[in-house]
C-alpha cells in the first residue's frame, strides 16, 4: 500500500524525512492516503480516495491533494494525474513557500 503509485519513493527520493510521512489505508474503500507533516506544522495529504468528490465518472478516477498552511487555510487540488499531484507534493515539501501557486 505504501508504495502505490510511487508516491513514497518520490517523497523519500526528494529528501523528505521518512519520520514526517504517514501512510493510511482505508480498508472499506481501498483508498490510500499519504500525509506529510513538516517541522513548522504544515501538513499535506494526497489520496486516491475521491469518491466523495465525484458522483459519476466514466474513465480515469481523479486524485486529490490538500495543502494546509500555517495560516490555517487549506488548498485542494484535484487532478487525473497522480504524477502531477505527487510532483506538487514534493515541491510543497521541499520549498518553504507552501503549496504550488496554481493550486486552487
Amino acid at each position: 500500500m505504501a508504495h502505490r503509485y510511487g508516491v513514497l519513493s518520490a517523497l523519500l527520493g526528494a529528501g523528505v524525512d521518512a519520520a514526517r510521512i504517514q501512510v493510511f489505508h482505508d480498508l472499506e474503500d481501498d483508498g490510500a492516503y499519504w500525509m506529510v507533516t513538516l517541522d513548522d506544522a504544515r501538513t499535506a495529504v494526497l489520496t486516491d480516495d475521491t469518491e466523495d468528490h465525484v458522483v459519476h465518472v466514466e474513465g480515469p478516477w481523479p486524485f486529490k491533494a490538500v495543502f494546509l498552511g500555517l495560516d490555517g487555510g487549506a488548498r485542494t487540488k484535484i487532478d487525473y494525474s497522480i504524477e502531477d499531484l505527487t510532483a506538487d507534493l514534493v515541491t510543497w515539501c521541499t520549498e518553504a513557500g507552501g503549496p504550488p501557486d496554481d493550486a486552487p
